[in-house]
């Protein structure tokens, strides 16, 4: 597995999956986008609030790198540095790149971010 190989539709068609996959990745951006607000305004809170959502949103589409990478800054919250939590956000950020290069390419989604 290449790592960014994470998708895989079980009970649902793959025609179902491509037409729900546009969907998570415009919510689970735009939690990014709040996920990085609340790190901004220092928002430890939210911050880990957020990434539990964005972890738990992977986890149900068997999204398995963003998963790993959103559980890893979900636990960093409170403990890290604001250093080390920025290169976690940052590697998240880069998570969901490539993870939706993947999509368009493995499942053929049409709709863009």
């Amino acid at each position: 597995m290449n790592g960014i190989q994470i998708f895989s539709p079980t009970e649902l068609s793959t025609a179902s999956f491509q037409h729900l996959l546009p969907e998570f990745f415009e919510e689970f951006t735009a939690d990014y986008q709040l996920l990085k607000e609340a790190f901004k305004t220092d928002n430890n809170y939210r911050l880990e609030r957020i990434a539990h959502k964005m972890k738990g949103s992977a986890a149900s589409y068997s999204a398995v790198l963003l998963f790993k990478k959103a559980k890893v800054l979900q636990e960093a919250v409170g403990f890290g540095t604001t250093d080390d939590l920025q290169f976690k956000i940052t590697e998240l950020g880069e998570g969901i790149t490539h993870s939706y290069d993947y999509a368009v390419n493995h499942f053929k989604i049409t709709e863009h971010l």
